[in-house]
């Protein structure tokens, strides 16, 4: 990170920027007489002074570009110099409620990011859908105050680059690619069926991938029952295993049908493959893709699977954070958490509660975070811009290694904590920070 400036304003008749001898040789600035200056989506330009009364870590700033800009002058900032343009910054957001009612009940949590923030400097900014005014480029929201601790409500400049953590409109996120370029990271919802056709071509990862339909009509889904025998129905934009139906073809035609949201333990039989699909087609309430049953490694009758925290830092790239093992409630055809599942880190879980030894376990662990940041990396070629990842993995039976899930819309990590490694989580969220100002231009 650049170093840290503190702002002063000043009052001229014209908009200028003074700055030491020495600050404007380190920042190229000796010869420049004009430019912009930028804080966040905001800009002005400026006459460049040299002063030998100022300090090195002082710029002195006209008051009206300062208001212009709408800069926070108690906050430690730093420089960014890029051609005609001067960045004070870093200035970033965090996209994390669809209504402003909504963020003020929750922006207490946001502080999770700086947790552990030895120098914070710059802007962090908490909004929310509601809260964004395009048209001003301004969103009504809340600033993190390092002296503090606080967040304060008010009307500022548009961040420089935005962690969105909810849903947006099309509109709205056509709007905001407008402002911020590709400075919006996980800024596509990405479906199960998208994943599994994004990733699919990729033959480092095929061999991971579940056969995978997706669900048009009733026939489909009786070619895929006659066809595999053993399958798992999903809707495209579900979470947290819920409305997951299993089916099971059996001898004389007949389909065994589990609906994991009821916990059924007896299955509903039918006499035939068309008549389970007729039921569920006329029950279902979402796009769904039909899948292969992946048999998973069991403990005590619990179903284990795999959650590799996956985000980038600062450096722009992909890291795994750590690997949590989930176990399933007994009976239950899925490992959620909030399912009644448990977590572990997926070593200890390994060793201690599969009795595999240290070496195995840890090749495994290896072995999954490899994939997860191999996947990471096939999202990138595919367009949208993501930096952070919860995946989800399976061992099956057999010991071969399954990629299931790519959870890309809020995937904020809380599993870690309940693994027992509040450390892990509150480093994943500073990686979230520091991979938005690396996007600000200032990491």
């Amino acid at each position: 990170m650049a170093e840290r400036y503190e702002l002063l304003p000043v009052l001229r008749a014209r908009p200028l920027l003074a700055v030491a001898p020495r600050t404007a040789e380190r920042i190229g600035l000796t010869t420049c007489r004009r430019l912009y200056l930028w804080y966040g989506t905001h800009a002005v330009e400026v006459e460049i002074e040299l002063d030998n009364t100022l300090e090195e870590q002082e710029l002195c700033i006209t008051q009206d570009s300062l208001e212009a800009l709408r800069v926070p002058m108690h906050l430690p900032f730093a420089l960014r110099r890029e051609g005609a343009n001067l960045h004070i910054g870093p200035s970033v957001g965090i996209l994390a409620a669809r209504t402003e009612a909504g963020l003020a009940s929750m922006v207490h949590v946001l502080s999770h990011h700086l947790q552990g923030e030895t120098e914070p400097r710059g802007a962090v900014l908490a909004c929310s859908v509601e809260g964004l005014d395009l048209a001003r480029n301004e969103v009504r929201g809340y600033l993190y105050n390092p002296r503090s601790g606080a967040w304060e409500a008010g009307v500022y400049s548009l961040p420089r680059a935005l962690f969105k953590r909810v849903p947006l409109p099309a509109g709205v996120r056509e709007a905001l690619h407008e402002r911020l370029g590709n400075r919006v990271f996980n800024n596509y919802l990405l479906s199960k069926w998208e994943m599994h056709q994004w990733l699919h071509p990729f033959a480092a990862l095929r061999p991971h991938l579940p056969a995978t339909i997706l669900l048009r009509k009733p026939r489909d889904l009786i070619r895929w029952i006659k066809q595999r025998q053993d399958i798992l129905i999903k809707p495209t934009t579900g979470s947290q295993g819920q409305g997951i139906v299993r089916m099971q073809g059996r001898d004389e035609g007949q389909v065994a049908v589990w609906r994991d949201e009821a916990n059924d333990r007896e299955p509903r039989l039918f006499p035939t493959a068309e008549q389970a699909a007729t039921w569920w087609w006329e029950h279902k309430a979402s796009a769904c893709i039909a899948q292969q049953r992946i048999v998973l490694m069991q403990h005590h009758e619990q179903a284990v699977d795999f959650r590799v925290l996956l985000a980038k830092d600062g450096s722009g790239e992909w890291q795994a954070f750590g690997t949590v093992a989930r176990f399933g409630a007994p009976g239950r055809q899925v490992s959620n958490i909030s399912r009644g599942g448990r977590a572990m880190m997926a070593q200890e879980a390994l060793v201690h509660e599969l009795g595999w030894s240290e070496q195995k376990a840890a090749r495994a662990v290896a072995d999954m975070e490899a994939l997860a940041v191999e996947a990471g990396r096939a999202l990138d070629a595919c367009g949208p811009l993501y930096g952070n990842l919860g995946v989800d993995l399976a061992l099956d039976v057999a010991g071969q290694l399954w990629l299931l899930e790519l959870n890309n819309l809020d995937p904020n990590h809380t599993i870690a904590i309940d693994a027992g490694n509040r450390s892990l989580f509150y480093a994943l969220k500073r990686a979230n920070l520091h991979y938005a100002q690396r996007l600000a231009g200032f990491y």
